[in-house]
């Protein structure tokens, strides 16, 4: 396979556990999603149905073109004339004086800024139509706005354009009577100039008579044209469909409202979901670990409930599928130790808190119960806790071997409940643990202790809270690393493994300790993973002893040169 299918292949893999992850995510947090979806439907829809109804009205008005001489083609020029007329209609139809004789004539208790909110006048692209539309609480006075609207408009165009018209046509009839009065004149001057049967006067008179009635006929004949170009302007905008009262409200919704709500709950809960993840760095997955960290995973404990107030579960409850968790890991780490036995083995964590203690023991009981000979060595010398698990003394303990003069485990070593199994307390707190714990005697107690046990489990301070564990680590054989999925941080982790790796411990693996199978996206896939190949329930009708893979992993001796 190329060096690009192999990266093709790898990408693909990553995207495919990107979504995975992501699905696992909303499978946690779906319930935040249906609530938060519910919530804010719900909500739009009863602020919906408190809302004032507003019903809209409209009324369509068309430019009427009509010409002189039933001519009704149509030009470009007249066309962008029209556009431009009803762009200028649209202005005057929603001006201060329409508005304020339409509340006079209607008595409506709203100001002329409040009508012109209210009335949307809209003039449709390259037609000659004009849309009025009117929003009201009342379906009735959106109607009647509408329409009284459209005629008060058309009235005050009218009286607009025959106020124009009437002082042209005034003067003309001005010029018309005047020329009228000389025309009679001058006929009764030629009456009494052909009687005198004086020609001269006559040919004059003639001439000047011709004169006066061409001018007569012009002026009346553009009289004439100016009442044509009256008739064809005033009223020029008809009233195509009247408006009529609404039956059901433009606004609120409740429906589209509500839907609308549901839909931004969802992407609002969504995303915050996201953007919460993104911003958590608690590890989530055991995919995390292997990807970044380049780490196995070497078991998975989940959460349990201690009702017997008891800590050694797989000790008083070795059928339960904890104590199968722990017997899992058990089989991991005998696994781990084939090319390297182990005979020391030190359990640690980033932080405090995360369960170190309880894994190092009940991982010691489960050692014990195949016949493996186990010391748990307390090396935490700030808050020790082993001796509480096991019901032990904390004196004498790993602190008194210190101040002897040769290494002698004497009476350190304590017995258990568990056989095959003893204990090491921390014994009395010294105030330099650190310098004790990396000194040379503590390689000689350490191969004094291992003289009587197959293995060595210490347990230790957390990593990033105290110095111990980073002297004690290059003295084992394994570090073995307690993490808790939704509680460790990712920047944790990597700073511990960075100081383990920086005195160049032996990391064998992390456990994930107290994984909630039921209520975290972790357990959707590690519990169904694990459920798969560990069948829980065959172990809830036998008794406690090593399976078929561990009975294989025995031969393999751990702790054994």
């Amino acid at each position: 396979m190329s060096q690009m299918e192999m990266s093709s292949n790898t990408n693909a893999e990553e995207a495919g556990i990107d979504v995975r992850q992501y699905l696992d995510l909303f499978r946690q947090w779906w319930w935040v999603v249906v609530i938060t979806t519910i919530i804010a439907g719900v909500a739009a829809f009863f602020i919906s149905r408190q809302m004032t109804p507003i019903y809209q009205a409209s009324t369509i008005l068309v430019i009427n073109e009509a010409r002189a001489g039933g001519n009704q083609s149509v030009d470009y020029t007249s066309l962008m004339t029209s556009e431009r007329l009803a762009g200028t209609y649209s202005k005057l139809i929603e001006s201060r004086p329409v508005m304020e004789e339409v509340i006079k004539q209607l008595k409506l208790n709203v100001t002329a800024e409040d009508l012109q909110r209210q009335i949307t006048v809209t003039s449709v692209a390259n037609t000659q139509i004009i849309n009025v539309s009117v929003e009201n609480s009342n379906p009735q006075t959106a109607a009647n706005v509408a329409n009284l609207t459209y005629k008060v408009f058309s009235e005050r165009n009218l009286a607009n354009q025959t106020t124009r018209f009437a002082a042209t046509k005034q003067s003309m009839q001005k010029e018309i009577t005047s020329m009228e009065t000389q025309i009679s004149q001058t006929r009764d001057d030629l009456a009494a100039a052909k009687k005198d049967n004086n020609t001269a006067e006559v040919d004059r008179l003639n001439v000047r008579l011709n004169q006066y009635e061409q001018i007569y006929g012009n002026l009346t004949l553009s009289f004439e044209q100016l009442q044509i170009s009256e008739a064809q302007t005033i009223s020029n905008v008809i009233q195509e469909e009247p408006a009529v009262a609404p039956t059901r409200p433009i606004r609120p919704n409740v429906l589209q409202n509500t839907g609308l709500a549901a839909l931004i709950g969802l992407l609002l809960s969504t995303g915050g979901i996201i953007i919460y993840d993104l911003l958590d760095d608690t590890i989530k997955s055991p995919e995390e670990i292997t990807r970044k960290f380049k780490l196995p995973v070497m078991g998975s404990i989940t959460v349990f409930k201690n009702t017997t107030g008891e800590e050694l579960i797989t000790l008083f409850e070795p059928r339960s599928p904890v104590s199968e968790s722990f017997r899992a890991l058990r089989s991991n780490v005998q696994y781990a130790s084939v090319d390297h036995p182990l005979h020391t083995l030190l359990v640690t964590s980033a932080a405090p808190s995360e369960g170190k203690t309880t894994v190092t023991s009940n991982l010691a009981v489960v050692l014990a119960q195949i016949g493996r000979h186990v010391t748990v060595v307390d090396a935490d010398l700030h808050r020790p806790r082993v001796h509480r698990v096991f019901k032990n003394e904390i004196a004498p303990g790993l602190s008194s071997l210190f101040v002897q003069s040769s290494t002698h485990i004497n009476g350190a070593r304590q017995q258990t409940v568990q056989d095959s199994l003893s204990v090491i307390a921390a014994g009395e707190l010294p105030p330099n643990p650190s310098e004790l714990l990396g000194s040379n005697k503590m390689r000689d107690i350490l191969d004094a202790i291992c003289e009587d046990a197959d293995i060595v489990l210490l347990d230790t301070p957390p990593l990033l809270a105290v110095s111990d564990t980073m002297a004690l680590a290059p003295l084992v054989d394994g570090v073995l690393v307690v993490i808790r999925p939704d509680i460790t941080k990712m920047s944790a982790l990597k700073e511990a493994l960075q100081q383990l790796a920086d005195v160049k411990a032996n990391v064998i693996g992390v456990v994930l300790n107290r994984v909630d199978h039921k209520g975290t996206r972790y357990g959707y896939y590690y519990g169904s993973h694990y459920s798969k190949r560990y069948n829980y329930s065959k172990y809830e009708n036998q008794s406690e002893g090593p399976s078929a893979l561990e009975r294989e992993s025995n031969k393999l001796h751990i702790g054994d040169n």
